[in-house]
């Protein structure tokens, strides 16, 4: 299985994020094209980090040097179980799952079974969030680790049409800490890692957050991150079963500093 602390970052010069929500037929990203992304990391050489190496690379740790990339999914689907978990485990992969944890079912019958290639995926399922019994079972296989996605996922700033006061911010900074509780309840202290719902965030969302004990934010922002560029930004690469520019040329753009600056400026060239 995939260890944490053991990957040789020192010549990637910038390791993408890559965002993926549903694994599903119906959803973001089916099956068939999440397996071939894996084969395609595989292919080109790829390991998966998990949060700790992510963070000390942000935090400019130069110790190593392999091709790495971070895998991310929000939300905390149960197809990220039933189907994402087995691919990773096949191709040796492992990921950061940001669960909204006031959706997290409870569980308490154990795990609900893994569905093989091939397979139909049960309509009764599609909508359905992870256990407790399945999250803490994927990290016991070391496929991930948990972090928070809010415990409401309220879209905030949306909602609220810029209009924030401090009651707002208050209200924003318990359902983070809830998030956090929840997870430290089922999981011991540590620390946990924030993603924002849809991206949205300012400055006085990372002020809150940051007095609220969270040091590491993630973004929906699309671009890839450079060694020593911080942890109150992390920028990621979103996925889906569709896009312009290949799914592997995509990845081996943003793993790198120079390649990914000529990308920039072809797109903005270009379109």
């Amino acid at each position: 299985m995939p260890q944490e602390g053991v990957y040789d970052i020192r010549m990637s010069f910038c390791i993408p994020v890559l965002t993926y929500h549903n694994v599903s037929p119906g959803g973001s990203v089916t099956p068939e094209i999440f397996e071939q992304h894996l084969k395609a990391m595989a292919r080109l050489g790829f390991q998966s980090i998990g949060g700790k190496d992510l963070k000390g690379f942000l935090n400019g740790d130069r110790r190593k040097k392999k091709r790495v990339l971070a895998i991310t999914f929000d939300d905390g689907f149960l197809d990220n179980w039933t189907i994402a978990c087995p691919l990773l485990m096949k191709y040796g992969f492992r990921a950061i799952f940001f669960v909204i944890t006031g959706k997290i079912e409870p569980g308490g019958n154990g795990c609900r079974p893994w569905i093989k290639a091939g397979k139909t995926y049960s309509e009764s399922l599609v909508g359905r969030y992870m256990s407790w019994d399945e999250l803490k079972e994927m990290e016991r296989l070391g496929l991930g680790e948990v972090h928070s996605h809010t415990h409401s996922h309220r879209f905030f700033f949306k909602d609220l049409n810029g209009c924030i006061g401090s009651k707002d911010l208050q209200w924003l900074a318990e359902d983070i800490k809830r998030s956090k509780e929840e997870i430290h309840k089922h999981f011991g202290s540590r620390e946990v890692f924030l993603c924002w719902p849809g991206g949205e965030y300012e400055s006085r969302a990372l002020h809150c957050g940051e007095n609220s004990d969270f040091h590491t934010f993630f973004t929906t922002i699309d671009g890839t991150n450079q060694l020593g560029s911080g942890t109150r930004e992390i920028k990621r690469l979103h996925v889906t079963s569709k896009g312009r520019v290949p799914f592997n040329l995509r990845v081996w753009l943003y793993s790198g500093s120079l390649s990914y600056r000529a990308f920039e400026l072809m797109k903005r060239i270009f379109g």
